[in-house]
Order: structure tokens, then sequence, then C-alpha cells
């Protein structure tokens, strides 16, 4: 069994630079931050002089729900899946690229060669 939180370690190649979830600025790189395992969230890295990198932060089933279920343990199992914390979150390691990258008309390109990351309207 886990607990409802978990510690996300955010890194980049871009030492000090900004990290935001949904929208609120929780710390510098290299750092860590606590996140609540029964929902996502919207990752934010910035550094003056490159692109804004976005990902979508989803848990994913961790093994311990896998043990509960496979040895039995329906306290367990049931618990986890009402707090919602059968969810783990990975660490990120956030690659900024310089923001002088132009496109065909001359805009800034977004972090175009990483095609995982989230560039639409939240939700």
């Amino acid at each position: 069994m886990n607990g409802t939180t978990q510690d996300v370690e955010i890194k980049s190649n871009v030492p000090n630079a900004r990290f935001f979830i949904d929208g609120k600025e929780r710390g510098t790189t290299p750092g860590t931050v606590e996140l609540e395992r029964d929902r996502n969230y919207i990752l934010e890295v910035k550094a003056p002089g490159y692109c804004t990198y976005y990902k979508e932060l989803e848990g994913t089933l961790d093994a311990w729900w896998w043990g509960n279920l496979l040895i039995g343990g329906a306290i367990g199992f049931v618990l986890d899946g009402y707090l919602g914390s059968w969810h783990s979150f990975d660490n990120v390691d956030a690659e900024l690229i310089p923001s002088t990258l132009n496109n065909e008309n001359g805009l800034p390109i977004q972090n175009a060669p990483y095609p995982n990351l989230y560039f639409g309207p939240m939700r």
C-alpha cells in the first residue's frame, strides 16, 4: 500500500530552470515536488533563452497494485483504489532547447523535436 502523495524529481539540462505544476511555480531544477497520486498534472519548465518544456504528468499503475491483487490483499487493493494511491509518477528529465530555433515563417519552434509533449489548450 502506498501513501496518497509521491515526491517527483524534476531535472533539466539547464540548471536553475523554473518549474510550474498546473501553472503554479513550485521550484527550480533540479528539485523535487510532492504530488497527489489521484490526478494528472501539467508540468512546465522555463528558462530565459529556451523554449518552454511541457509535459503531462500521468500516474501509471503502481507495481504494488498487482501485488495486492495477486496475493489476495483485498484490504490494500480496495484502500489503494479508494485513495487513488495505486498510481505512481516517473521522475522528469526535461531537455530545454534554445529559443533561437525558428520555423520556416521565422517563428520560434516550441519543442518540435519532442512529439510526446503537450501543445494544445488545457482540457
